[in-house]
């Protein structure tokens, strides 16, 4: 295209003789050309990329930005040199807080040692036979068939041999049921119950409990519990009255 253009330039500007009639001589013309501009070509491709400049100068240091979440506790360290004694601290006034407080405690544990003297002396003076199918206990016996029973059937039935059903009144009367209830492997039913006032267990004279051997969160009267059976930890459950379990009499 450019080569076109330059060979219509050079003979445009070619001189030319012209005959003029009139004259009958030849002038040498020179004709102009007049070039416009052409249309834009298109983009080259890009050019490679220059050398790296110069790393510029620091700028400005940012805002502080907000703390990060705590990080991972590190190894112990060592332990530190014993730090100096401390003063020794006034003695404090007869009658203080802390004194009365060392009395009443001293005072508690020698009532319970008390307790557990006469406690002790008393199981001594009790006897503990066996008997035939059962256990004596101080003046009462406890005694069993081996039968089973609800409450309404056991009732009867120690009734009938002239006695009620077994209901201990101490840790030891407790632990003779308990003794014969293994011997048989199973529950011992109870005359304890709460059939007249719920909450309120009594004997099956009607005189309200003096000893009694909860197991945990016992009794809970769950769904009309009202009779009373005895593990073979010597702990007590309250369980329906219908339920059957080892008949056992106190004469």
């Amino acid at each position: 295209m450019y080569l076109q253009a330059f060979f219509i330039v050079v003979l445009h500007i070619i001189p030319v003789k012209t005959t003029v009639p009139d004259q009958s001589r030849c002038e040498d013309k020179v004709n102009t050309c007049i070039i416009r501009d052409g249309i834009p070509g298109a983009n080259g491709l890009p050019g490679r990329d220059g050398f790296v400049g110069p790393k510029g100068e620091n700028g400005e240091q940012g805002l502080r930005g907000i703390q990060g979440p705590p990080g991972k506790a590190g190894p112990p360290g060592q332990k530190g040199d014993l730090g100096p004694i401390g003063e020794k601290g006034e003695k404090g006034s007869p009658g203080s807080c802390d004194d009365s407080e060392l009395n009443l405690l001293k005072t508690q544990i020698k009532d319970l040692q008390m307790e557990m003297k006469n406690l002790k002396e008393d199981i001594k003076k009790e006897k503990v036979l066996r008997v035939p199918n059962g256990i004596m206990v101080g003046e009462k016996t406890f005694q069993t068939d081996g039968s089973r029973g609800t409450y309404e059937i056991a009732q009867s039935k120690c009734a009938q041999s002239g006695g009620v059903l077994a209901s201990p009144r101490n840790a030891l009367e407790n632990s003779a049921l308990v003794e014969i209830m293994n011997s048989h492997n199973i529950n011992v039913l109870l005359g304890i119950n709460d059939m007249q006032t719920e909450g309120t267990f009594k004997y099956p004279d009607g005189e309200i409990i003096s000893f009694a051997n909860w197991n945990a969160n016992e009794p809970n009267d769950a769904g009309g519990e009202d009779c009373v059976e005895i593990f073979g930890t010597g702990k007590w459950n309250d369980i329906p009255c219908r339920l059957e379990r080892l008949i056992v009499c106190e004469y």
